[in-house]
This record gives C-alpha cells, sequence and structure tokens, in this order.
C-alpha cells in the first residue's frame, strides 16, 4: 500500500502501485527538487549576481523528515565555503644519514655515517625528524651519554655530496 502525500501532510491517494509507477514517482520527485534549486538559485542570483558568485558559491540541500508524518521538507541555502576533510597524511619514509662524532679508538679519527629510514609524513618538520633520530638512535644500541638531543642535532641538505643549506627548525 503506498500513499501520496503533498505538502502539509495531505494525503492525495491511496492504493497499490507497481514498481514503475514507484520509478516514475522518485524521478518526478527529484525532477521537481531540481527545479525547485534552479529557481531558487535564479533567485539568490537577481541580487547577488557576480563573477565571483558564479564561479565559487552554490547551494546546499537540506532535507528534514517529519517524524510523524514522514514528509520530507527539502530547502536550499547559498554556501561560498564549504569544510571538506583533507585525507589522512601520507607516511613516507626519508632516509637520514647520522655521522657521529669522531671515535677516539679510531687512529684516524674518522666519524661513523649511519643511514636509518625514519617513517615521516608531509606535515612533519625538522625539528620532528631530529626527534625521531634521536629516538631510532636510541632503540639501536646507543647509551643515554652517546645519545644526542635534538637540539645537538644539525640539519642539512646534501646534494651531489656537498652541503647544500642547513635546514632551521620550524
Amino acid at each position: 500500500m503506498i500513499r501520496i502525500t503533498y505538502h502539509g501532510c495531505q494525503t492525495l491517494g491511496e492504493g497499490r502501485f507497481n514498481g514503475r509507477f514507484k520509478l516514475v514517482l522518485s524521478f518526478l520527485r527529484d525532477l521537481k527538487e531540481a527545479i525547485e534549486a534552479e529557481r531558487y538559485w535564479e533567485k539568490y542570483l537577481a541580487s547577488n549576481d557576480t563573477v565571483v558568485a558564479r564561479t565559487f558559491q552554490g547551494l546546499f540541500k537540506n532535507t528534514v523528515v517529519c517524524s510523524e508524518c514522514q514528509y520530507p521538507s527539502v530547502t536550499f541555502e547559498p554556501f561560498m565555503y564549504l569544510a571538506v576533510p583533507l585525507p589522512a597524511a601520507v607516511v613516507l619514509q626519508r632516509e637520514v644519514v647520522y655521522v657521529s662524532p669522531p671515535n677516539p679508538w679510531d687512529p684516524l679519527g674518522r666519524p661513523a655515517a649511519t643511514a636509518y629510514l625514519l617513517q615521516m609524513t608531509q606535515a612533519d618538520n625538522v625539528h620532528h625528524l631530529k626527534t625521531e633520530l634521536c629516538r631510532v638512535l636510541a632503540e639501536d644500541g646507543g647509551g643515554p651519554a652517546e645519545v644526542p638531543s635534538p637540539d645537538q642535532l644539525t640539519a642539512v641538505e646534501v646534494a651531489g655530496h656537498r652541503v647544500l643549506h642547513a635546514l632551521e627548525d620550524w
């Protein structure tokens, strides 16, 4: 049994309808909403017709359903800004080479260089990179005296075996 209602919860008719009629009703309801939206948009542009409005503004469709009779009320509101959630930051692996101070037991006094892969996101900054490197160095077996603090480290960008510039903490 299908009940056809109109504004004000008035019953227009009841009866048994086949699937095609339900499809036609759904199409007509969508068409009616599209016509109402177009009419509202043209009315809005009559007083706000600018390049910005035509390019960056739109209509937001609100649907409220009556809890007693299940009648859906549809309204349209113009919007300029729409909150869109940003996707989660992608985790990237960055290769970081840690150059330790010279080993006092090495007769030539050469520093040791060790490469580490750090998990970073695009939102991470240089200070986070230094903190993460200190954490990895502590896990790698360096005692508390051997692991520097993030403030003791200097991050530099290297290309072609040359230091391009030091990176600031930001």
